[in-house]
């Protein structure tokens, strides 16, 4: 089968297309014009242009979505991260709500008085911060997640400044007074026996001068045992 084409010169610009196979019995013709051949020219480049849009449309999306996938398998091991960080921190608040009680113990024991309420809750709350990112995209509430254990971790970070404070002034108080301490008898010295004077100032018998008296004097019967 052969297929040929050729101009017309007498039938005003027509273009002619034949079809005839090799026993030369099937002979068929077309004629165009020029116009027609312009048209089916555009509607073939048309056509083309159209498949390879599409074409091209289908692969973008498709290696897109490919990779979204991807991207969001990896991001699952940073959920359980977060997830893990918040449960320590959670145990790290459980410990520190510990310390607090035992210094609220210290304090009473080092005659200090107990820190307030509201000072324990200064800083505590506050708003999220406002991102926004392509990860909330990518792992829903993982916005979310990064805000509170940025608020958690600045809570616990004030509340140990906190704590460290109060245990320096605790350990201040306590070497202060340890002289003090010292010398309180942690047994009654004797049986029986009142109170005659106590630890402060008064006058020296020996000197007269008024100096700090380190010491309880304890009056009682003479003979009688002294344990301490």
């Amino acid at each position: 089968m052969h297929l040929f084409s050729r101009k017309g010169t007498s039938s005003g610009g027509m273009r002619f297309v034949v079809i005839r196979d090799d026993s030369d019995v099937n002979v068929h013709q077309w004629s165009f014009s020029q116009g027609t051949v312009i048209a089916i020219s555009l509607l073939s480049i048309i056509l083309f242009a159209s498949i390879l849009f599409f074409t091209t449309e289908f692969l973008t999306q498709f290696l897109y979505q490919a990779k979204l996938r991807e991207v969001r398998e990896k991001n699952q091991s940073l959920v359980a991260v977060l997830t893990d960080l918040q449960t320590n921190l959670d145990l790290m608040q459980k410990d520190m709500a510990e310390l607090e009680d035992k210094d609220k113990a210290l304090r009473t024991y080092a005659n200090l008085p107990l820190i307030d309420q509201d000072i324990r809750r200064v800083g505590v709350g506050g708003s999220a911060m406002n991102r926004t990112s392509n990860l909330e995209t990518l792992v829903p509430d993982i916005d979310a997640k990064i805000s509170d254990i940025e608020m958690n971790i600045s809570e616990l970070r004030r509340k140990v400044r906190l704590e460290k404070e109060s245990y320096t002034a605790i350990y201040n108080t306590i070497k202060d007074n340890s002289q003090r301490l010292s010398s309180i008898p942690s047994i009654r010295p004797l049986e029986g026996g009142y109170l005659n004077t106590g630890l402060g100032y008064r006058n020296d018998p020996f000197s007269g001068e008024m100096r700090f008296h380190h010491g309880l004097d304890i009056s009682s019967n003479k003979g009688m045992p002294v344990y301490a």
